[in-house]
């Protein structure tokens, strides 16, 4: 069967299409962190039997690492969540604060994965993956994490930033239940914390605290400095755990406050 060919120009505007294509993916492809990441937990889950102090903060970036650092250091906690951090930086926090972390790009903001999200712990940091699920893209890292002869999750995550257009509203929405169903699959007491850019109140909050404890209530509004006046940020528990106390940390060294939660099982 014969056919007319397709034009000369049109073949090469469809092989530039398709070589554009390829480059994009093999990008992502070698934009996604490599080493100590799994498919899936292993299981045999258990929880520890003291209390645990959890920060997250949003570094901004990592602009003024140095100082974060030591406003960390001074909470001696046992897990650490951040958001904003470059892959590169994972290596000064593990040193500086005797921790093992994990890092995985966020790929629901701007930057395309060049800024991301760690989970840090005084233990070990295991099988480490994205938050599956989420249509915009990773939103979070989350991994098993052994402490105390404890094994347990823990999950870093930055949802979708508020817009005045409502867009914002939804697709954290979809991040949200994307978060609860993974929760959900792994079967694991959780401890998921970080910028969740959503106040504590209306539909995402109640989404959120319909299946999960906020492990951070009371410990104060967090955005913007140097006056917040909203809480974004937070400490999210399975209902395996509980809170022993909460607060903010008067720290201006990011555009967030960071807060630090005591919880503990509650068996």
């Amino acid at each position: 069967m014969s056919g007319r060919r397709m034009p000369l120009g049109a073949r090469i505007l469809l092989a530039s299409v398709a070589i554009a294509g390829t480059g994009v993916l093999a990008w992502k492809l070698w934009r996604l962190p490599r080493g100590r990441y799994a498919e899936r937990f292993s299981g045999n889950w258990s929880l520890p039997a003291t209390s645990l102090t959890v920060v997250t903060y949003n570094v901004e970036f990592g602009n003024r690492l140095p100082e974060a650092i030591e406003v960390i250091r001074r909470e001696r906690p046992d897990v650490v969540c951040l958001q904003e951090i470059r892959e590169a930086q994972l290596p000064a926090l593990e040193r500086e604060l005797g921790m093992s972390g994990v890092w995985w790009g966020s790929f629901n903001l701007f930057g395309g994965g060049e800024w991301g999200n760690v989970v840090l712990s005084r233990g070990k940091v295991l099988e480490a993956h994205s938050i599956p699920g989420a249509p915009a893209g990773s939103f979070g890292v989350w991994a098993a994490v052994e402490l105390d002869g404890a094994r347990f999750v823990v999950g870093s995550v930055h949802l979708m930033h508020m817009k005045t257009d409502g867009a914002g509203f939804a697709a954290r929405e979809r991040e949200i239940r994307s978060l609860l169903a993974a929760i959900d699959a792994a079967g694991a007491p959780a401890l998921i914390a970080g910028a969740f850019n959503n106040p504590p109140l209306g539909g995402n909050y109640d989404l959120l605290t319909g299946r999960l404890i906020d492990l951070s209530a009371g410990s104060g509004a967090t955005l913007p400095n140097p006056i917040p006046l909203l809480r974004v940020d937070y400490v999210f528990g399975t209902r395996e755990w509980s809170a022993e106390t909460a607060r903010r940390i008067d720290s201006k060294v990011s555009d967030h406050r960071p807060v630090v939660a005591v919880v503990r099982s509650r068996r």
